[in-house]
């Protein structure tokens, strides 16, 4: 089961919304403990943009980069950079994605800190069926 695609699950839930100033798709997975599993995932065209937007889910939430760039050496670059700094890597490819690097797990605390924070902030956001 592919954790960003299945949609079909009634355990998996996926939205478009706009969290820490940036425009995301949000996939979130309820798997019976207390705490579900959030990614997000942002689109960009450039490297640069595209790393600044990741960062702010860093240490929130598994992230992914959609790459639009189909430009040989930004690849590469952005490749390092994800590895780097812990995201995952897509390409955008008309209608598909290209995984280049899959989302790290984040290891998740269960202090009322920050990261708890943004998972109730999701969760308020997360349409009802």
């Amino acid at each position: 089961m592919s954790f960003e695609e299945d949609s079909s699950d009634s355990r998996v839930r996926a939205f478009n919304t706009r969290l820490r100033g940036v425009n995301v798709k949000c996939v979130v997975k309820f798997d019976g403990s207390d705490l579900p599993q959030i990614q997000v995932e942002t689109r960009s065209e450039s490297v640069e943009r595209g790393l600044r937007e990741v960062s702010k889910f860093a240490g929130y939430c598994r992230r992914t980069l959609v790459l639009s760039s189909q430009n040989a050496e930004e690849v590469k670059w952005a490749t390092v950079l994800a590895s780097y700094f812990g995201f995952g890597l897509d390409l955008d490819v008309g209608e598909h994605k290209h995984e280049i690097m899959p989302a790290p797990a984040l290891d998740r605390t269960d202090d009322e800190g920050p990261q708890n924070n943004f998972t109730r902030r999701v969760l308020s956001l997360l349409p009802q069926v």
